[in-house]
Formats: C-alpha cells, sequence, structure tokens
C-alpha cells in the first residue's frame, strides 16, 4: 500500500507512511509510520481518529484527521498525488485522485472539486451540495498544471 503524505505533528515537519490496512467491513484502521519513527494504528470511526497508543498518539491522530479519510477507497492502482498549498495561511495537504473518468481534488477532509478532460482541455466542475461552495482558482490552476506534467 505504502501512501506517503507529509504532516506537522506538535509543529514538526513529518511524513506519514500509511504501512497497511487493519480494519474491516465498519471500521477503517490503517498502521501508520511517521518520519521520526513513531509508528501505531490508527482508526477512523464517526469522524474521529485514534491511535491504539491512546495519550501517546493524540498529537499524530491530529496531525493526520483531515487526510485519512481520503485514503479511504483510495485505489492505489489509478492517479493520485498529494501537494501543499497555503489555505488561510496553513499548509494543507490537496489530494488528487482519479475516480471514474475525472480527478478529484479533496482537501481538509472534504471534496472540493473535480477535473475532467473534455475536448482537449480540463474543464473544472463541483458536485458539492453546499450552497456557500466556490472553486478555488489557485488550487485549480495548480492541479491542471500537475495533471498537465503527470499524465
Amino acid at each position: 500500500m505504502a501512501i506517503e503524505f507529509p504532516v506537522h505533528v506538535g509543529g514538526k515537519p513529518m511524513l506519514a507512511t500509511i504501512m497497511n490496512e487493519e480494519g474491516n467491513e465498519v471500521q477503517f484502521a490503517y498502521r501508520i509510520r511517521f518520519s521520526n519513527g513513531y509508528e501505531d494504528v490508527f482508526c477512523l470511526e464517526e469522524g474521529i481518529v485514534e491511535g491504539d497508543n491512546k495519550d501517546t498518539s493524540i498529537p499524530y491522530a491530529k496531525a493526520i484527521r483531515n487526510d485519512i479519510v481520503n485514503v479511504i477507497n483510495l485505489d492505489t492502482a489509478k492517479f493520485w498525488q498529494v501537494f501543499q498549498h497555503p489555505i488561510d495561511g496553513i499548509a494543507t495537504n490537496v489530494w488528487v485522485i482519479e475516480k471514474d473518468d475525472a480527478f478529484q481534488v479533496f482537501y481538509n477532509e472534504y471534496y472540493r472539486f473535480e477535473l475532467k478532460w473534455e475536448e482537449n482541455e480540463w474543464i473544472v466542475s463541483s458536485r458539492s451540495k453546499d450552497p456557500d461552495h466556490k472553486i478555488d482558482p489557485v488550487i485549480a490552476a495548480k492541479v491542471e498544471t500537475l495533471l498537465r506534467a503527470m499524465l
């Protein structure tokens, strides 16, 4: 599996590596190793992320909270990429994940928009039901540049 993404644990930049899935049909659990050597099994249940080592794992669980949901059902055989972009002054992981015939964009836990190749151009759209939802044009341009370079 080996899915890697940048995190900040207690203000220190690190890399989180998902070693394998250890959950079942009703519980999502992943063994995650951090670049400082810390390793634990983290469970995601009803929007809460907890590590097996309870108090010791709290700063690590906080560090992966906004990203771990993107790993659920991630098909590593298809295109996926993570890059950081400042959102409200905070370095935020932006996930670009190929699903069906589009490249969906997620950050801060949620689906934001997608890009689809149609008639020799990238079309940006969103299926978000949030009435206040807006597509960030800077992130959309970065994703388009990424897709042009990678595909």
